[in-house]
């Protein structure tokens, strides 16, 4: 490490970890007061809660003193990763040597997707230090990467006019489909009018999600992105390196489910004369088109990012 240069040091804070302790109580509580009006006897109901609440408590505490326990020390160019506050593993970061990736767990019947660190084919639980560190970990090796890095210019693709029928199909096909258990719902609670009108206010919600996201596309994503050397030019518009005070980025380590919920990632450029949102993602099957060759939106994602620390604009990862 040179001299005068700080350790960076990444790690859950309490605060998230009390997050965490805070979303299982509120859902607890919340079903209690569901429950509650349905029962004649809330003394044993009660006291069956908290024999049932105890263990769950124990082990969410285990959880998040032990399982999260975990810091990663960038000093330098040196990765060092703690755990329990011992020293488990120490690699110089290298461009090609270190990779964030996803990795599923759980049991047969019930998996799910958590974030894991790989340098040098050494795996870590990088999820376990929380959202935001991840995000902020991923900048400083970012930073290492692209201190020094060129830019090449690299025009971007995207096939609007293709996605803008594709979505429309979209809109129609889920107005027809999400009308069969709308009218299941409505034929079983026939009787119970305030039930039928939670069934229809929820698909009249989707269906508007749906249309502002379509809305979102259709004026918001542009057909072609160039990123050069000090500029970034979208469409028509061209944002010098001195005109950009901040700029934001969807995260490519945002998880698929969410993609797939919200439906786009965005860019943000905040310049001299104001914010300007552009939708850059709006289904799983998009992929941007580079004129020499394929490329995906890791590449686009990559060249902001160099963009950015090559010439020292500030930039935020969403």
């Amino acid at each position: 490490m040179k001299l005068g240069e700080k350790e960076q040091v990444f790690k859950m804070s309490w605060i998230e970890k009390l997050k965490l302790l805070g979303i299982v109580l509120i859902i607890y509580v919340m079903m209690m007061l569901f429950y509650i009006p349905m029962l004649t006897n809330y003394q044993v109901f009660l006291v069956v809660s908290l024999i049932v609440m105890f263990p769950i408590t124990v082990f969410l505490l285990f959880q998040l003193i032990f399982m999260h326990n975990k810091k990663f020390v960038i000093s330098g160019n040196t990765l060092i990763y703690y755990k329990n506050r011992k020293e488990c593993y120490r690699a110089e970061i290298g461009r090609h040597n270190i990779k964030i990736h996803d990795k599923e767990k759980g049991t047969s019947k019930q998996r799910y997707r958590v974030k894991y660190l790989s340098i040098n084919d050494y795996e870590i639980p990088i999820y376990l230090i929380g959202t935001k560190e991840m995000i902020n970990f991923e900048k400083a090796i970012y930073k290492i990467w692209y201190k020094k890095a060129e830019i090449r210019d690299t025009i971007f693709k995207i096939p609007k006019k293709e996605l803008i029928v594709i979505k429309r199909k979209d809109i129609v096909a889920s107005c027809i489909f999400n009308l069969v258990p709308l009218t299941v719902a409505i034929i079983l609670f026939l009787n119970s009018t305030y039930t039928i009108i939670f069934f229809i206010i929820l698909y009249l919600l989707l269906l508007i999600l749906k249309i502002i996201f379509f809305i979102r596309m259709k004026f918001h994503t542009p057909e072609i992105i160039r990123i050069s050397t000090d500029t970034i030019r979208i469409d028509d518009v061209e944002y010098s390196k001195y005109d950009i005070q901040k700029l934001t980025v969807t995260s490519l380590r945002m998880q698929s489910e969410k993609l797939r919920l919200f439906g786009y990632r965005t860019l943000k450029i905040l310049g001299n004369d104001g914010r300007k949102i552009y939708t850059l993602v709006f289904s799983s099957d998009l992929e941007f088109k580079n004129f020499r060759t394929n490329e995906n939106y890791e590449t686009f994602y990559e060249g902001i990012i160099k963009f950015c620390i090559v010439n020292n604009v500030e930039y935020e990862l969403k």
